[in-house]
C-alpha cells in the first residue's frame, strides 16, 4: 500500500503554467547549505524536536525542542524531566549562524531562562510561574488588614490618604500665609538678626551650644555632660575668657593668670615650684638650712653669722672675729692680718698639715710629716728640705749646709765642692768646712 503525502495541480493562463504543491508537515524537510536534512517542519514547529544528549549550545537550527539531560542546562533543574527549549538563530548558514538565542522553560516550575551563543553568556531567569508572581506581589504589597486607614480596600485607602493629603496641603498653605504676614520677631529667634531672649534657654543633658569657625568646623561653646557637669569651650580650639580689668572670677573668687599675678597681687600660693613655703628662705625671718647651699655669685651679709657652737661677728673697722663659744681664737682685719692666740694644724683626709708662704717662684713653709714624726721647713719650688726637728729632739737638723751672713758652714765627710752658692755659682769665700 502506498501512502500519498503530496499532490500538485497545474493551472495556467496566457500560456503560463503555475504548479501548486500540497503536502503534510512531516514531508517538508529542513536542509542545510549542503542539502543535508536537519529534520522536518513538523519537528521544529509543531511536535518539537526531541534531544537527550549533547550540549544546548550545539543546537543551531531555529525551532522548538523537547530536551532532557543536556550538559549546559540552567543550574538546579531536573536532568530526568523533559523541558521546553526555543532556539532562534540568524545568519545565512543554519549550521553556523551569526548568533543564536536560547529560551529555556522548566517543565516542573514554569520558570524561564535565557542566554545567547556568546561564550561569556550565562543563563538569566526572565520569568517565573504564576504562583511565584502572585506570592511576590503579596509579599511586596502586604495584607490589606494591616492598613492603618479606616478603609481596608486598596482603592478606598488610597482615596482616604489623598483626602488627608489635600487637607494637610490646605493647612500648610494657610500657615504659610500666616507666617508671611505675621510679625513673630518677638516670639522667635531670628537666624540673620539680633534677637533678645527674655527667658531661659534650656539644653538637654549631653547637648551643647555650638558655633562654626571659618573652616566650617563646629566648636563647643557651652554644654552639659551626661554626668551633670557643665562644659565651657572646646578641646580642639583655643578658648579665651574675658573679664573687666582682669577681674575674672570663679565662684566669686578671683582667677589668677600671668596678667594679674606677681608682686602686690595678693596671690597666696602654698607651693613655689612644687615646694612648701616652710622650705623657702625668708628675708625677714630666721632661716635654718639642713643641706649644703652653694652661691654661684657670692653672698652679701649685713650682720653676724651664727652656727650651733660658734659665730662670725663683723667689727666696726671691717674685720671679722670668729668665736667658739665665748672665745675668739681667730680674727681677720682689713689690713690682711690674721690674729690668733692659738693655731692648731692637723692631718685631714690624708693630707699632712702645712703652713705655706708664697714666694716669687713657688711656696716655702713648714710641714709636719706624720710618717717621720718631724717638723720640716720645706722649699716646694725645688722640692728641698732646709731643716727638720724630730718630735723627740730639741735641735734642728740641717740636711746640707748652714749659711751665716753669706758664709757657709759645712759639716760633712766629703769635699763640699758641689755645694755652691745659688747666686754666685761657687762656694762663698770665708766658708768653713768641718770634716766629720
Amino acid at each position: 500500500m502506498t501512502i500519498r503525502r503530496a499532490k500538485y495541480n497545474v493551472q495556467g493562463t496566457n500560456g503560463t503554467d503555475n504548479i501548486y504543491f500540497e503536502t503534510d508537515q512531516q514531508s517538508v524537510k529542513v536542509l542545510d547549505g549542503s542539502k543535508n536534512s536537519k529534520g522536518s517542519i513538523d519537528d521544529y514547529l509543531f511536535k518539537s524536536k526531541t534531544v537527550t544528549s549533547g550540549a544546548i549550545t550545539s543546537l543551531k537550527v531555529s525551532g522548538n525542542y523537547r530536551v532532557r539531560g543536556l550538559s549546559d542546562m540552567p543550574a538546579g533543574l531536573s536532568s530526568t524531566a523533559y523541558h521546553m527549549l526555543e532556539v532562534t538563530s540568524v545568519g545565512a548558514d543554519i549550521n553556523n549562524p551569526t548568533m543564536t538565542k536560547y529560551t529555556f522553560t522548566d517543565s516542573l516550575t514554569g520558570k524561564s531562562y535565557e542566554r545567547t551563543s556568546i561564550a561569556s553568556s550565562q543563563w538569566k531567569q526572565i520569568g517565573g510561574s504564576v504562583q511565584d508572581s502572585l506570592s511576590n506581589l503579596g509579599s511586596n504589597v502586604g495584607n490589606a488588614s494591616d492598613l492603618k486607614t479606616t478603609s481596608k480596600v486598596v482603592t478606598g485607602a488610597i482615596n482616604e490618604l489623598l483626602s488627608k493629603v489635600n487637607t494637610t496641603s490646605s493647612s500648610v498653605n494657610t500657615l504659610k500665609s500666616q507666617m508671611s504676614t505675621h510679625n513673630h520677631d518677638s516670639r522667635y529667634v531670628l537666624k540673620d538678626g539680633d534677637s533678645k531672649v527674655n527667658g531661659n534657654v534650656g539644653l538637654f543633658y549631653g547637648k551643647a551650644l555650638t558655633a562654626t569657625d571659618a573652616s566650617g568646623n563646629k566648636k563647643n561653646l557651652v554644654g552639659t555632660g551626661t554626668n551633670g557637669t557643665v562644659n565651657v569651650g572646646d578641646v580642639n580650639a583655643i578658648t579665651n575668657l574675658y573679664g573687666q580689668g582682669n577681674q575674672l572670677k570663679y565662684n566669686n573668687n578671683k582667677l589668677w593668670h600671668d596678667g594679674n599675678d606677681g608682686k602686690g597681687s595678693g596671690l597666696d600660693a602654698d607651693l613655689v615650684q612644687g615646694k612648701d613655703g616652710s622650705k623657702l628662705v625668708s628675708v625677714d625671718d630666721a632661716n635654718s638650712f639642713t643641706k649644703l647651699n652653694r652661691f654661684g655669685s657670692g653672698i652679701s651679709l649685713g650682720g653676724d653669722i651664727n652656727w650651733a657652737k660658734g659665730s662670725a661677728k663683723f667689727t666696726q673697722n671691717g674685720g671679722v672675729d670668729f668665736y667658739v663659744g665665748e672665745y675668739s681664737p681667730l680674727a681677720l682685719n682689713v689690713n690682711g692680718f690674721m690674729q690668733s692666740g692659738r693655731l692648731h694644724l692637723d692631718s685631714i683626709a690624708g693630707f699632712q698639715p702645712e703652713l705655706r708662704f708664697k714666694t716669687s717662684n713657688g711656696h716655702s713653709g713648714f710641714t709636719w710629716s706624720k710618717q717621720w714624726k718631724e717638723l720640716a721647713f720645706q722649699n716646694w719650688a725645688g722640692n728641698k728640705t732646709v731643716f727638720s726637728i724630730g718630735d723627740e729632739n730639741d735641735f734642728p737638723n740641717f740636711n746640707r749646709s748652714i749659711a751665716i751672713r753669706g758664709k757657709k758652714v759645712f759639716i760633712q765627710g766629703n769635699d763640699p765642692v758641689g755645694d755652691v752658692d745659688e747666686w754666685s755659682g761657687a762656694i762663698p769665700e770665708g766658708s768653713i768646712w768641718f770634716n766629720a
